[in-house]
């Protein structure tokens, strides 16, 4: 037999959990501007894990066997039907590397250019007083030694190459998102020269630091003690 329940009593059922979640947010929001961690959710009964509690660990190896795996034969056959079928694969690709740039690409600029404001707001507006790991967390190298690991790691090595690289390709061959301009003329230098700086200035450092930025919030409980300012305004006291 099937259960029933009367509306009427239902009803205010409803509106008390209507008005309990409600209450919730309100606090959760409360908390997070008195930069306390708000705890789990009274209404989240889902089963709880922590992150590696699947992993195999063994022999110098901490894996997630199902992502592992998986992710394994996808990339081998990838690899393998790109090797043996290697100009259908060249084909394959610069059609859809055309098609992207021609049809995408400005939607492409546009999400970068939106992540360069978010990444300005995020720095100057209260948000940017948080400090990842909590309050007394301590940086573990100094603002100099992260900005000389973000050069050389992030950029060094590229610049060496791309520096030179990337235009002198875009003006042999523009890119398709620059439809009816030809290689070797000044519109293919000046279309080099922009992809260039849009690959190698401000817009990658903004990915970057909101990629970064999610991450590090991700993994709260490890903390990552910097504050969102002070990569550009490093506190003397510290």
């Amino acid at each position: 037999m099937p259960h029933y329940v009367d509306e009427r009593e239902s009803h205010p059922e409803q509106e008390l959990v209507k008005k309990l979640r409600k209450v919730e947010k309100a606090t959760r929001r409360k908390a997070i501007r008195l930069r306390i961690r708000p705890t789990e959710s009274i209404f989240n009964d889902a089963e709880q894990k922590e992150p590696g509690e699947d992993n195999w660990v063994g022999l110098g190896f901490d894996i997630h066997p199902q992502v592992t795996f998986s992710a394994t034969a996808i990339l081998i056959t990838f690899i393998l039907l790109s090797v043996m079928f290697h100009d259908q694969a060249t084909d394959f690709f610069s059609e859809i590397m055309s098609f992207t740039t021609s049809v995408f690409g400005w939607f492409l600029i546009l999400v970068a250019n939106i992540v360069i404001l978010a990444a300005v707001y995020f720095s100057f507006s209260r948000f940017g007083d948080i400090r990842i790991g909590g309050k007394d967390a301590k940086a573990e190298f100094s603002t100099i030694s992260w900005l000389a690991m973000l050069l050389s790691a992030g950029m060094g090595i590229g610049l060496m190459f791309w520096s030179v690289g990337e235009p002198m390709y875009h003006y042999a061959s523009p890119s398709p998102m620059f439809s009816g301009v030809q290689g070797g003329t000044p519109e293919a230098a000046q279309a080099a020269m922009g992809i260039t700086f849009f690959h190698w200035g401000i817009h990658p450092w903004a990915i970057y630091s909101i990629v970064g930025l999610g991450l590090a919030f991700f993994a709260y409980n490890r903390g990552l003690p910097l504050t969102i300012r002070s990569i550009f305004y490093p506190d003397p006291r510290q």
